[in-house]
């Protein structure tokens, strides 16, 4: 039997450039990617090995995107082979935060159609020009730029990078546009960056607006003892340490006063979790739901490693890769030193088979016996996170005992014979109707308090 074969051929399999970017850049906020273009630039002052403090300058209008950066500049074989390389295999030997090789490129596809980036290390000077209309029109994926074997920096300057994006798409121009966003931004930096804003780097937004640090401070005194633990794991170190905060965690709502906040690098993850991620899922072996009497919670964890792929971070270093066994160890870790914090929140404010208005009736009552012992105590103090000690206890004042245990009684009768009870009983209000016929009928069946 003879058989046929037909005349050899291929099938073009290749991607199409507008496709790819879509799909690279759908599933990300612009608020992410704005981070991402920044964490390059800390990631430069970090790789550059700077010891010195430097600026980070952020332009955002409806008109175009700018950063601007005096870390280092990117040096010449890795501007040519590396930055604009989708998944380039990036050395990782310091604690720096990109990982996965695209949150650049990410980032600038998605806000806008033309691209210009320039940069001098010191050594060289390298220019690019990118329309991204154009480039898609074309299956060559490499990107042409210019290069000056020179560096263009006058003595006092220093070695830098920039990145512009203009021609922004409609739905960029729109939120650029708006003072909420721009404000948001600001926060974001104020409390992401807040260790390289105290230590290295300062940071800039429109109109050169100075962005301060968000001050980091632990509840340590006489009435209140966080606890802290470390640990080195798969060549990963990690720091947890978990305090109780009653003034902060109940009267001031603020990014980072509550639940658990996680730093990777010393660059914020995750904010005020409080979900089943970090341990509240109300299973046995992990920490109950969630609840307002846990707001006086507060968990911070600083996970580290000079190679930044082995963090438990996702693609878009927006959450966790919670599918991790580093994270699973972590995690177990968190709830373990974090159990006798959330242990003494469910005493102090339980009451057996009360309903939910009367748990938050008694922790108003709790808050001001509280507030009492403070001020025999003295006032609350704070002290900085290189203050605790490693593997510090936590501590806490017994709960306050009220002088006489109180219930709430709830009941309804017909509003025309309570309006009459009322009138009766000379009260002003509902809640003294329930008093008066209350200590009417102790009084008349001649009950003793005991």
């Amino acid at each position: 039997m003879t058989i046929e074969h037909g005349k050899p051929d291929v099938i073009n399999a290749t991607p199409t450039k507008g496709l790819f970017i879509k799909i690279l850049s759908r599933d990300i906020s612009v608020k992410a990617c704005i981070l991402d273009l920044i964490d390059n630039s800390v990631d430069a002052y970090i790789r550059n090995g700077i010891t010195d403090r430097r600026k980070i300058r952020l332009n955002i209008s409806k008109d175009k995107f700018e950063i601007l950066d005096n870390c280092g500049g990117i040096e010449y074989n890795f501007l040519k082979d590396t930055v604009f390389r989708f998944g380039a295999d990036i050395k990782r030997d310091k604690p720096t935060l990109g990982i996965y090789g695209i949150g650049m490129k990410r980032a600038i596809l998605k806000m806008g159609k033309k691209i210009f980036m320039e940069t001098d290390d010191g050594k060289s000077f390298s220019k690019i020009y990118l329309d991204v209309n154009e480039w898609c029109k074309s299956d060559n994926w490499e990107i042409p730029f210019e290069h000056f074997e020179h560096s263009r920096l006058s003595s006092e300057k220093k070695p830098y990078t920039k990145i512009v994006v203009t021609d922004l798409y409609d739905i960029i121009k729109d939120k650029f546009n708006l003072t909420s966003f721009i404000n948001s931004i600001k926060d974001a930096i104020h409390i992401t960056y807040t260790f390289f804003i105290t230590d290295k780097i300062d940071f800039y937004l429109n109109n050169d607006v100075k962005i301060e640090p968000f001050i980091i401070e632990v509840r340590s005194d006489e009435l209140y003892k966080p606890a802290k633990y470390q640990e080195s794991f798969e060549d990963v170190d990690f720091e947890i340490i978990c305090f109780i905060d009653p003034k902060e965690g109940r009267t001031k709502k603020e990014l980072g006063k509550r639940g658990w906040n996680i730093f990777f690098n010393k660059r914020l993850i995750l904010a005020e979790d409080t979900t089943g991620t970090t341990g509240w899922t109300g299973t046995p072996e992990d920490l109950p739901k969630y609840h307002s009497i846990y707001n006086e919670f507060r968990g911070i964890v600083f996970i580290n490693s000079e190679d930044p792929s082995k963090l438990p971070l996702n693609t878009s270093k927006t959450g966790l890769d919670t599918e991790t066994a580093i994270y699973d160890h972590i995690r177990n870790k968190m709830i373990k030193t974090s159990r006798p914090l959330i242990n003494y929140l469910s005493r102090k404010y339980h009451e057996e088979k009360s309903s939910l208005d009367e748990i938050e009736e008694k922790v108003a009552t709790e808050k001001i016996n509280e507030i009492g012992e403070e001020e025999k105590a003295g006032k609350a103090k704070y002290v900085p996170l290189e203050k605790i000690e490693a593997n510090s206890k936590f501590n806490a004042p017994p709960k306050p005992k009220p002088k006489e245990e109180m219930r709430t009684i709830k009941y309804k009768r017909p509003e025309k014979l309570v309006k009459k009870v009322k009138q009766n009983l000379k009260a002003n209000n509902l809640k003294e109707v329930g008093e008066k016929t209350f200590d009417y009928y102790v009084e008349l069946e001649e009950i003793e308090d005991e």
